[in-house]
């Protein structure tokens, strides 16, 4: 059986690769952390919540957008309309509307400070972006709902 042998060519074309895949992970893989930061408007829709819960939820106060990361915004306003439910009436075979009593669907306006890149904006690794999943957890409440709109804001120069 023959022994093989690890020259000083094998090594030479290990280090040549090695080079390749780090450059490669650097152009293609881009840099998430760039970005300018720029203040970032945002709608958080919470659907079928209690209703009169939009009085709590204050103007100018700072709340988590986040259970597990360290992420902040500030209310702009809050509103409320009245929770519609669709139903089947199976002997017609038709949907219909009806709004649901003490329920309602609550829109908060938030904004924060934000890093925008070419592939996400983001408040430290909170990611804002429609239909993502977002408290807003406030002195006293918490509402669960999902961003509906995102908006940028003019950039600190």
């Amino acid at each position: 059986m023959k022994k093989t042998k690890f020259t000083i060519i094998d090594a030479g074309i290990i280090v040549v690769l090695l080079a390749v895949i780090v450059i490669g992970i650097k152009v293609l893989g881009g840099n998430y952390n760039s970005g300018e930061t720029k203040e970032v408007y945002f709608t958080v829709l919470a659907t079928k919540q209690d209703a009169g819960v939009s009085e709590v939820v204050k103007a100018g106060e700072k709340v988590s957008i986040s259970f597990s990361e360290e992420a902040y915004a500030t209310v702009l306003g809050a509103s409320e309309e009245p929770y519609v439910e669709m139903q089947l009436n199976e002997g017609k075979g038709l949907y219909f509307q009806h709004e649901v009593e003490g329920k309602s669907d609550v829109k908060v306006l938030l904004k924060c400070d934000a890093k925008i890149s070419d592939t996400k904006i983001a408040n430290g690794n909170v990611a804002i972006r429609v239909g993502e999943e977002m408290p807003v957890c406030g002195k006293g409440y918490t509402i669960k709902g999902y961003v509906v709109e995102v908006e940028e804001g003019q950039g600190e120069e």
